[in-house]
């Protein structure tokens, strides 16, 4: 297979854990709409079933920012739903409900044939193609059996759910995304998928991924340990630190003062500390060229449940 960047997909699951490693994510279905009055103006909030204002699906589908741009959002957010509604159409029984969005989501998978003569597929991908995501592999839901192996590895990713989304914000997630850092490890982290992961199963995928975080993980606390017993044994050892002296180190290393500490002892602080600096980055070097830095990075994304539209 050669090697495409994978950075769009149409998705039949969660749509945050697609957005982590998407830059574009166009949704299969639609739960329900309703008007809001979000952050001080007009807007429209989108289940699918996790709640999105109009504003972060443009950005989900389209990549543009219509913060303070009333005229392009609506814009966006009519062609959307007037696209939306022709797919419909090609499915007279259907509505925008929680049992519609279940049965379209099926008959997707299962590629059903309509009386038109086309096939649910074939009329979704008018949609696609008018928002650019023709050549988009499908996302599977993580409910879904199908092992793989999968057109492009990547698309296993958001299914093995090693990011817990459920209480991080949309807002959160762009400013992951946004992240030059980060930009660059998920890069990394598609390639490193197109490399190791071709022909393999979800399975597989899932358990070599578990391992990898699991050895990763290993190799952070042996270092954290070997770093603060290192400090402990070079304050222990130091020849000019004596008394006072000693806890004017151990206040130096938490933020404290160190005036009146005498020369010598000011000497031994220095080395310390350079020694603490080079250990110290040489772990954030190992992290950022880790294979699955990205993954490391989004997992420490802090839980914030107090706006989880936003």
């Amino acid at each position: 297979m050669n090697y495409v960047g994978q950075k769009s997909t149409i998705c039949v699951g969660d749509l945050k854990q697609a957005a982590l490693y998407f830059d574009r994510v166009l949704p299969l279905s639609i739960q329900k709409i309703k008007g809001a009055y979000v952050d001080g103006a007009d807007d429209l909030v989108f289940w699918f079933p996790e709640p999105m204002v109009g504003e972060d699906l443009i950005y989900l589908i389209f990549g543009e920012n219509v913060d303070d741009k009333p005229i392009l959002k609506w814009g966006y957010l009519g062609r959307y739903i007037r696209a939306w509604k022709k797919f419909l159409k090609a499915m007279p029984t259907f509505g925008i409900d929680d049992e519609s969005y279940k049965k379209i989501s099926e008959l997707y998978l299962q590629d059903t044939k309509l009386l038109n003569g086309k096939s649910v597929r074939e009329e979704f991908s008018l949609i696609a193609k008018d928002f650019g995501f023709s050549k988009s592999s499908i996302l599977l839901t993580d409910e879904s059996r199908i092992e793989g192996p999968y057109e492009h590895p990547i698309l296993a990713l958001p299914a093995i759910k090693l990011v817990d989304t459920s209480n991080i914000s949309w807002q959160q997630i762009w400013g992951l995304r946004d992240d030059p850092v980060a930009r660059k490890k998920l890069r990394n982290l598609r390639l490193f998928f197109y490399e190791n992961y071709n022909g393999k199963s979800k399975s597989y995928i899932t358990d070599d991924l578990e391992k990898r975080l699991e050895d990763y993980e290993d190799i952070a606390k042996q270092y954290d340990f070997e770093l603060k017993t290192s400090m402990l044994s070079g304050l222990l050892d130091s020849k000019n630190i004596q008394g006072l002296a000693a806890a004017g180190i151990a206040a130096a290393f938490i933020g404290g003062p160190i005036a009146g500490i005498a020369t010598p002892v000011i000497i031994e602080i220095g080395k310390l500390t350079l020694e603490f600096g080079i250990k110290k980055y040489s772990m954030q070097r190992f992290e950022k060229s880790h294979e699955l830095a990205y993954i490391i990075q989004a997992k420490e994304i802090p839980h914030d449940s107090s706006n989880l539209i936003r």
